[in-house]
């Protein structure tokens, strides 16, 4: 593992946890905005 990553440039490595990060931080709020979806769904079901 360390050898592999000693073969990447540092400058790389910087890019690659961003583009993993805004991914993750993508797929959260999509998860999040999922779950609210269904919550105001599961709310209106039990008002009528």
């Amino acid at each position: 593992m360390y050898e592999f990553l000693e073969l990447i440039e540092p400058e790389s490595i910087e890019l690659f946890l961003q583009k993993i990060f805004n991914c993750l931080h993508i797929m959260v709020g999509c998860l999040f905005n999922f779950l609210n979806s269904l919550g105001i769904r599961l709310r209106k079901v039990l008002i009528n």
